[in-house]
């Protein structure tokens, strides 16, 4: 709800140019115009109105209908139209008293011709000058708009759409391609500038990539060591990098989690890409060694009852199989690493 409240508010926030504000503000007006047109006035002494001054469809007590209930129907850029209704109001009277009731013609006599806030279609500026045109009678080429097109503001120059560029928008911008339907063409991402689509196509890699044997080539910045502060690791991502800060228990690392530490501060050691306290190392491998004897008993005891009784050895073989996915999995310090110990520690 509160999202649908800022929606709103920033929908309101959006300021128009004085042109736009006129449109909003015609468009309300030819609404209740239609909305108005039931042949007589609903309510009120009928016949004195029609007597004594026109008829409904003419008279003072329809404009003023039309007038109560303008710009009401509008979701947005309500305000805007009020403000055009009491800057206009002298001028909406002067229009209804003429008679002349050519609704159609009403944003023109209006916006273009009495509070000049608007220029006619493909007129700009002050004085609604011409928009230029190209060497075919095009605007733009047909491929962007001209600069205050229909309002009194802007140059008249080009603002050209995605992929175009020039006086006239009728070249392609540095990073498309001109197809042979003479379009502009988006560049893969892999080239700053090219003469078709693909890596292999490009006059000039773009920024992240390189020329190799002819393609511009991702370049993996996370190779170089010193991408990233020591408390970092490297995602190597298409054209680009990023630098991610590792688990707080990692002095460095080389992915995210506390599992993937490459080295540890000074009161901490390294097993299996984890920092663990000094402290408390010697305890886990004391257990990991008690583990290790459960373990060699077990397979002894399997290997006396397979002598005898090869189904129920089978049995506890893989209960025990079990037992030890239970034992090890998520452990700190596991078998494996005390074993690794032990024959560190005997080799040096």
């Amino acid at each position: 709800m509160a999202c649908a409240k800022n929606n709103q508010n920033l929908v309101r926030l959006q300021k128009l140019n004085d042109c736009r504000r006129c449109q909003v503000f015609s468009d309300s007006f030819i609404n209740w115009f239609a909305k108005t047109s039931r042949g007589k006035f609903d309510g009120g002494d009928v016949a004195w109105e029609e007597t004594k001054l026109k008829s409904y469809a003419q008279s003072e007590i329809r404009l003023v209908e039309i007038q109560e209930n303008l710009c009401s129907e509008l979701s947005r850029h309500m305000d805007e139209c009020y403000s055009v209704a009491e800057e206009a109001e002298y001028l909406v009277e002067k229009w209804w008293s003429e008679g002349k009731f050519q609704i159609s013609e009403f944003y023109s006599w209006l916006c273009l011709e009495n509070l000049k806030y608007c220029c006619p279609k493909h007129h700009y500026g002050a004085d609604c000058t011409p928009c230029p045109l190209d060497k075919d009678g095009n605007i733009c080429s047909n491929q962007g708009t001209c600069h205050g097109d229909g309002t009194r503001k802007g140059n008249g120059t080009c603002i050209c759409d995605a992929g175009y560029t020039g006086p006239f928008c009728n070249q392609c911008a540095s990073n498309y391609y001109s197809t042979k339907e003479t379009e502009c063409m988006p560049c893969h991402k892999a080239c700053q500038e090219c003469f078709s689509y693909g890596s292999n196509k490009c006059k000039v890699c773009a920024v992240g990539w390189e020329l190799i044997t002819d393609s511009c080539t991702d370049i993996d910045e996370c190779q170089l060591d010193t991408v990233c502060k020591n408390n970092q690791y490297c995602i190597n991502n298409e054209g680009s990098f990023s630098c991610k800060y590792c688990d707080a228990s990692c002095f460095t690392c080389i992915g995210s989690g506390s599992y993937n530490c490459t080295a540890c501060r000074p009161n901490e050691e390294l097993w299996s890409g984890k920092c663990i306290d000094k402290k408390i190392v010697n305890n886990l491998l004391l257990n990991a060694d008690k583990r290790l004897f459960m373990y060699s008993s077990l397979n002894i005891v399997m290997y006396l009852l397979y002598r005898r009784t090869k189904p129920l050895a089978i049995g506890i073989g893989v209960l025990v199989s079990i037992l030890i996915f239970k034992l090890e999995t998520g452990t700190d310090v596991t078998v494996k690493d005390s074993i690794a110990n032990h024959i560190e520690t005997w080799l040096e």
